[in-house]
């Protein structure tokens, strides 16, 4: 096992890396992204309000894309299913420029988003 240390480090970096692994984990815990979610309006307004402050540079604040794709049509390219956006959101899509928004936003949020998109888009 190689670990590095950095002059002047009390920690080595696999140790800051485990470390900050543990604090994320607290603070964003995993959910279960195949339980079934209720959405409330309250729901839908948090999410209406992180698209508008993450996702209008791509997708438009009208939902009809730009550098992302429309998000109001039929045509899903990686499926229209909540747990398919959420996925997606979560995930990205990096060779078409879509960040992973979960470990920016937490999952949380990201449910918040999605019921949004869902809900307003074209989502099935």
């Amino acid at each position: 096992e190689i670990g590095v240390r950095l002059v002047g480090s009390e920690m080595c970096i696999r140790d800051r890396y485990q470390a900050e692994m543990a604090e994320a984990e607290a603070q964003w815990p995993a959910m279960d992204m195949t339980a079934a979610v209720v959405v409330t309006e309250e729901m839908l307004a948090e999410g209406k309000d992180l698209y508008m402050t993450n996702c209008i540079g791509c997708h438009g604040p009208e939902m009809k894309g730009g550098i992302g794709p429309d998000l109001t049509d039929a045509e899903w390219v990686h499926g229209g299913t909540f747990n398919e956006i959420q996925n997606t959101i979560s995930k990205g899509v990096p060779e078409k420029g879509m960040l992973s928004w979960e470990p920016i936003l937490g999952p949380q949020k990201v449910q918040k988003v999605t019921a949004y998109v869902h809900a307003a888009g074209g989502g099935q």
